[in-house]
């Protein structure tokens, strides 16, 4: 059915006039809007239109196409109507029958020689040499499909190449990427315990100035984390720094420039998605301002003693801190999620269709 629309499509195509079939008035209409001749037009008319016609029918048509176009089943059909004995080789007598109606001056040993040149081409040693064709060496009689089936071939070997380098670069980073969220992690369980004991006033003084100082050596903690997030790059202020420069170039890029830019941007991300994300969100700063009034609170601590105001400030930092982790967290755990997927993904490709072993008329040999 696909391949049946797929020729029809075409056949309209030339079918200009919508009447159901391809004159010649169709032909020649053709060839004036491809700007080739009328002799052209002729010759396709001579040798496709049966005599005493003057349309080429869909049938006939589809014949053209046939090369291009047949696969799978329909491939395998012609495998078993040429291979009359279902023997699954096709001999130089068989094919010379199914040939001979088109061509009457094919001889056996022109057929023969066909063969060895299609074997040749296939054979990995000599042993396959036998003057048959096996369904793999009958697929080779068609260029189109044979080109065809080379460049997917192609295709699936840089697929596969590109897929390896990505799940490298992946597994270069995802053991430090576990390891530092899970430093985010205690540090912000760590914040949600001590803030409290802060505020305790039952504690006692010591119990209060203790849990201040580990509200700020956790905070200095979270900080120098997201100040330095796993990834490819060392320099992170250097980065920063071009990524403002390129501001403005990407606000002057059309939509589909903009588009194809992030498109690039998001591919190549599979090592390096924390440091963007940190240098677009400003991860390397967001905690500092947090850390400097802690150090502040603590610094006056050691002067003088503090007051409840002061201790409230401290709980207020910390909880502003650890909301903010809990975003970076929440983030950071979802994209690597992510990430973690589509290299599970990546790791086990999906198997391919079987091979038709018989079209769904043929016959196995006994």
């Amino acid at each position: 059915d696909r391949l049946l629309r797929l020729v029809c499509a075409n056949y309209y195509i030339l079918d200009l006039d919508g009447d159901g079939i391809v004159s010649d008035a169709d032909l020649h209409a053709a060839a004036r809007l491809l700007h080739r001749s009328r002799h052209d037009a002729s010759f396709i008319l001579e040798h496709l239109v049966p005599e005493n016609t003057s349309c080429i029918s869909i049938w006939r048509y589809a014949d053209t196409m046939a090369e291009g176009i047949i696969d799978g089943r329909a491939l395998r059909l012609a495998f078993d109507s040429i291979d009359e004995d279902a023997s699954q080789a096709i001999t130089p007598l068989e094919l010379f029958h199914a040939l001979h109606p088109l061509c009457a001056d094919l001889t056996i040993a022109q057929v023969v020689e066909h063969i060895e040149v299609v074997e040749l081409v296939a054979a990995e040693d000599g042993a396959s040499l036998d003057h048959t064709l096996d369904f793999d060496e009958f697929c080779r009689l068609f260029p189109q499909r044979t080109r065809r089936v080379k460049a997917m071939e192609t295709r699936a070997a840089a697929a596969e190449r590109s897929t390896f380098e990505l799940r490298s670069r992946w597994n270069a980073v995802n053991g430090a990427i576990r390891e530092w969220i899970q430093k985010l992690q205690g540090a912000c369980d760590e914040l949600a315990c001590l803030k409290d004991r802060a505020i305790e006033k039952r504690a006692g003084e010591q119990a209060r100035l203790d849990a201040l100082d580990g509200l700020r050596s956790n905070v200095r903690l979270a900080d120098r984390c997201c100040g330095q997030p796993p990834g490819p790059f060392a320099d992170l202020q250097e980065m920063r720094d071009i990524v403002k420069r390129d501001r403005p170039r990407r606000r002057s890029l059309s939509a589909g420039e903009a588009k194809k830019d992030k498109e690039e941007e998001i591919l190549l991300d599979f090592d390096s998605f924390l440091q963007h994300h940190a240098i677009n969100c400003g991860w390397l700063s967001l905690l500092t301002p947090e850390a400097n009034q802690l150090k502040k609170i603590r610094s006056k601590g050691n002067r003088q003693p503090l007051y409840d105001k002061d201790f409230w400030d401290a709980y207020q930092l910390a909880t502003a801190v650890e909301r903010m982790l809990g975003n970076i967290l929440h983030w950071a755990k979802a994209q690597t999620g992510e990430y973690e997927s589509f290299v599970d993904m990546l790791a086990e490709p999906e198997s391919g269709l079987p091979a038709l072993s018989h079209a769904g008329r043929g016959r196995p040999a006994h």
